[in-house]
């Protein structure tokens, strides 16, 4: 049979490539939906500052920005000192400057931005961090400050490299605090927990679960069987399409056996319903302690709750 899917990519396609091949070029599809985290970057010294934001594997430039503050002056005495003066409140400007546009790209992104890197040669990067250049909720974002040889494109470039180690110890600090925070309402007599496939479920459909933590290692479908006898439907769970094969279930009413109508990935289905309910989605990998424990001692499927269920 002939079967059609129109999919709408989750950020605008910005490659053009045209191949002959067997099979469909769908890499810059995978990065789009590899990542969804947003970083802000920025390089700065005295003479130009450039900022972007990474997300994924993407780098995307905002602005570039140039100073023309002027280089040392030759001159003596009071015409010197007062030339010196004129160079500091100069430069002070450009930082503010920096600071305005950074403010004006990054503040509609604070919610989703998990964090700034800031990188250049010399000292003007840690004027600019530590003057009040950048708005609060944007400066308490600063992860790390960076050395970096070059400015503009390639010092972003060169910023994100050097901050890489940086970016994935965030990213496991933020998984292990969501853990703990599951274990610990875990371990309270009315504690906002829940894990397993159908309860978590059952709370994700009552509204319940504030944060829905899924393991990555899930692969799991969810299939729908009906029966043509008489439509009776029932979903069921399988680890491979291979054992949903070999279910034979039998319809309660007519005692028909029960055929596949549909299939989806578990995961897409939870996350599904989480999305209904305004319920926040956390994946965690299996390459720390506790992600783990998620995986092997809760079968991948946790839940921290808005309130009680009992």
């Amino acid at each position: 049979k002939m079967e059609k899917y129109i999919i709408e990519p989750p950020e605008p396609v910005t490659t053009y490539w045209y191949k002959c091949n067997n099979e469909f070029y769908v890499e810059p599809l995978e990065h789009m939906i590899e990542e969804r985290d947003v970083y802000g970057v920025a390089v700065i010294d005295r003479n130009e500052a450039t900022y972007a934001t990474l997300k994924g594997k993407k780098e995307t430039i905002l602005g570039h920005l140039t100073s023309g503050v002027p280089g040392k002056h030759k001159a003596g005495g009071q015409s010197q000192r007062r030339f010196d003066r004129v160079i500091e409140d100069l430069a002070h400007q450009f930082l503010k400057r920096i600071g305005d546009h950074m403010n004006e790209a990054f503040l509609p992104l604070k919610d989703d931005l998990k964090g700034i890197i800031i990188g250049g040669p010399g000292f003007t990067k840690k004027d600019f961090y530590d003057g009040d250049y950048l708005q609060y909720e944007l400066k308490d974002k600063v992860i790390t400050i960076v050395d970096t040889s070059y400015t503009g494109e390639e010092g972003i470039r060169e910023v994100i490299a050097k901050s890489a180690d940086d970016l994935e110890n965030l990213d496991v600090m933020h998984e292990k605090k969501i853990i703990q925070k599951f274990i610990k309402e875990l371990i309270k007599e009315k504690g906002l927990a829940s894990y397993g496939e159908d309860e978590v479920r059952n709370n994700l459909i009552i509204g319940a679960v504030d944060t829905l933590i899924l393991s990555e290692d899930l692969t799991s479908m969810r299939k729908k069987f009906t029966c043509s006898g008489c439509g009776y439907e029932k979903e069921i769970t399988v680890k491979t399409q291979s054992q949903a094969d070999n279910l034979e279930e039998r319809c309660p009413n007519c005692n028909e056996m029960l055929k596949e109508d549909s299939s989806e990935d578990l995961v897409d289905e939870l996350v599904e319903k989480a999305e209904e309910m305004n319920a926040t989605v956390e994946f965690v990998s299996t390459e720390t302690e506790e992600g783990t424990q998620i995986y092997r001692a809760f079968g991948g499927i946790a839940a921290i709750l808005r309130y009680h269920v009992g």
